[in-house]
Formats: C-alpha cells, sequence, structure tokens
C-alpha cells in the first residue's frame, strides 16, 4: 500500500487474534431458515435434499481448509492451526462465504425443479474452547440437542399431517411432553417406531477426516474408467468398466452419486467415496444414497492462504493431481481430485538417494459422512487424531 499522509487510517484497524492453544469451532447458523424452508416448500419434518445439500456444502469447506478437521452442524479447528494468523474476522467471513457460496452453487443440483426465489444467507462466529474434553462435550451438547429437537418436529408433524391437527393444536398436546411421551404417540398412534427413523434425521451427519496411506486405496480402485483417458500409475492396468461420466458438472445436474455404507453394532452408519470397485464389494453393503464424499490432499495452511486441493504453480511441492471420476446411477458427480503429498523422511548419513526414495510415504486425507453417536467417548477414543496435532 503506498505510503502516503493518508496511510494514518490503517491505524483504525484493530488487530483481532484468536488465543493461541485453543481449539477452534466455527458455529454457522442460517439466517431466518424458517422462512426460507416454507418459501422453498421443503418436506416436514425433515427434507432429504437439503440436508445432503448442507453436507455437500460442509464437505467443500472442509476440502479446501485441511485444518477442519470435523463438521457437525459447526467446524472444529486444529488447536495448532495457524489459517489466517488465527484472525477471527477474517476466518469468519472466508469460511462463512465459502459455505454459502457452495450451497448456493450446488442449488440446482439438489432442487432442479426448485428455483432460488431470494439467496439464503448463513451467519458465523468462532467460539475458543481450552481443552479435548470441552470440545467433546460441546459436540456431545449439539447431537443432544439434535434428538430433542428432532423428536419432538417428527411428533409435531405426524399430528399435522396424519393426526389431522392444527399446528396450534399440536404445539399444545406436545407442551409438557417429554421425549417418552411423544415416542408413545409416534408408536401408539401412527405406528412409528422412532428408533427405525433414518439415522442421518435422528443423529445428524458427521463429516471427519481421515488420514491414510496412499497404498491402502490402490490407484487401480481408486479410478474407475468413464470412457475417457484417465492417468495411469505403472503397474496399475485400468479395468473395463461401463461407460461413466466424469465431466464437471454445472448447476442444473441433479444428485451425486451412490456411497459404500457399511454399519457396525453401535448403530453408525458410514459413507466414504465411491470409488471403490464395486465388483469387489458385498452388493448388501452398495448403498443407492446420493451422497459421496471426496478424497483430498492433506497439508499445512499458509500463514494467509488456504491450501487448495491442486497446486500446479507450487515449485517446491512434489505432488501430482488425479482426477477420479465417480460412479453414476441417475445423474453426473463431478470429477474429484486425489492430491498425493510425497514427503521424503529424514535419512541417515551414508545413505543412498535410492534408499531415501523407498521409504518417501505418500498420504491422502479421506473426508467421510457419518450418521453416529458422537455424543458417546468411544467416537473420539477411536479417532484420537481429531484432537492431537
Amino acid at each position: 500500500m503506498a505510503n502516503s499522509k493518508y496511510a494514518y487510517v490503517r491505524n483504525f484497524e484493530l488487530p483481532d487474534p484468536l488465543l493461541p492453544g485453543t481449539f477452534l469451532v466455527f458455529r454457522l447458523d442460517g439466517h431466518s431458515f424458517h422462512r426460507f424452508s416454507d418459501a422453498h416448500e421443503f418436506a416436514k419434518p425433515n427434507d432429504v435434499r437439503a440436508l445432503q445439500l448442507m453436507d455437500h456444502a460442509a464437505r467443500d469447506t472442509m476440502e479446501l481448509y485441511p485444518d477442519i478437521v470435523l463438521a457437525f452442524g459447526d467446524f472444529l479447528l486444529k488447536k495448532s492451526t495457524s489459517i489466517y494468523n488465527r484472525r477471527q474476522s477474517k476466518i469468519v467471513s472466508t469460511l462463512t462465504s465459502q459455505f454459502t457460496s457452495s450451497y448456493v452453487f450446488y442449488w440446482p443440483r439438489y432442487f432442479p425443479n426448485t428455483p432460488l426465489q431470494y439467496p439464503p444467507s448463513f451467519d458465523g462466529r468462532i467460539v475458543l474452547y481450552p481443552t479435548e474434553k470441552v470440545v467433546t462435550d460441546y459436540f456431545a451438547w449439539r447431537q443432544a440437542d439434535t434428538h430433542i429437537n428432532n423428536l419432538y418436529n417428527t411428533t409435531f408433524w405426524a399430528l399435522v399431517q396424519q393426526g389431522g391437527q392444527t399446528p396450534a393444536e399440536a404445539h399444545a398436546t406436545l407442551r409438557g411432553t417429554f421425549s417418552k411421551d411423544k415416542n408413545e404417540i409416534l408408536f401408539s398412534r401412527f405406528n412409528i417406531n422412532y428408533n427405525t427413523i433414518d439415522s442421518r434425521f435422528r443423529k445428524g451427519s458427521i463429516l471427519v477426516r481421515e488420514e491414510v496411506d496412499d497404498d491402502v486405496l490402490p490407484l487401480d480402485v481408486k479410478i474407475q474408467a468413464s470412457g475417457e483417458h484417465v492417468p495411469q500409475h505403472s503397474g496399475s492396468p485400468s479395468r473395463a468398466k461401463s461407460p461413466r461420466s466424469g465431466a464437471i458438472d454445472a448447476p442444473g445436474t441433479s444428485v451425486p452419486a451412490p456411497v459404500l455404507v457399511s454399519s457396525d453394532p453401535s448403530n453408525m452408519t458410514k459413507e466414504t467415496i465411491d470409488f471403490v470397485d464395486h465388483d469387489l464389494v458385498p452388493k448388501s453393503l452398495v448403498s443407492h444414497e446420493p451422497y459421496s464424499a471426496s478424497v483430498v490432499s492433506s497439508g499445512h495452511q499458509s500463514n494467509d492462504q488456504p491450501i487448495s486441493t491442486s497446486n500446479p504453480d507450487n515449485s517446491e511441492s512434489n505432488e501430482s493431481s488425479i482426477p477420479v471420476p465417480t460412479s453414476e446411477v441417475h445423474n453426473q458427480e463431478p470429477t474429484q481430485t486425489i492430491t498425493r503429498s510425497t514427503t521424503t523422511q529424514p535419512t541417515q548419513k551414508g545413505k543412498s538417494k535410492s534408499k531415501a526414495k523407498s521409504k518417501s510415504k505418500s498420504k491422502v486425507t479421506r473426508i467421510v459422512l457419518l450418521h453416529c453417536d458422537i455424543i458417546h467417548e468411544e467416537f473420539w477414543s477411536n479417532r484420537p487424531e481429531l484432537l492431537s496435532d
């Protein structure tokens, strides 16, 4: 900036650094979304399309900012993050803008027959938490709130849509009731077992970042033939597949491709990117739920710029970006990108370069969508990397 007599005005811009050594939770809320959902005729009590669109926008935000390790309505950033030099206004404004723009951009895919009546808006804020215990309690509180709200809404709309009550009458019926009372109303009057309702509605959507060795995911499994030429590593011949589109989609195409779903005894539903060869997976595990997570690069943030999933201009990194076309059932899913960051480990003196290269390990970061109990300690103990640096 020019050093002129007017430069003194910069003194009015106050620094707003966030306290170091604390976890950052970026809280994001839809602004006046009751009105927005009514104007766009969201299905009640839950609209799967709207929830999948939220998941997609959250995933896009996590892909662009590798220091975000978890999203559950809100975003958890690593304790050691130095994103934008931990400037509060910069982080809040940028993450809010990124999520909002993704939500608007992908709206036509999930609501192809419902044009936006007016632009949606979101507000954000940063809350600092000092310890791991406080962080886990925070997300437990958020999931408990999800359960309470969804049980109320499910019962309320059953009374209105199936019971013939007016909204005012339904609110009066539920006034002063507890969870057991609402469950009894659902089961005795409408034959609805709340525990069998989709876990997406009961537990919410959780996006977590997992780092895995690149050799865990063979290239010929990750990259499925799409009728277009895709780069192949030596020793990994492509397999013959049915033609699939891997082109980048434009707004107006519909929902994404199916995903691999698996369940464990804790009633957890796990969705991962559809790079898995379905010929190698039992058909009983293949879901047709239209959502897929992504595999993106792991990396460290610079002080003022986010890390992109592909960085062809970074001469200091040894990365290769490979387009990964996902599969299709009804409509197209945009080409995903796996960026491999190769890091050479320090070697002892006297070792040859060839031996040093053999010790190099390539890592990929996988963003996985879960519908499970974040409220229990097992969720965190099974994923210690979420709270470690």
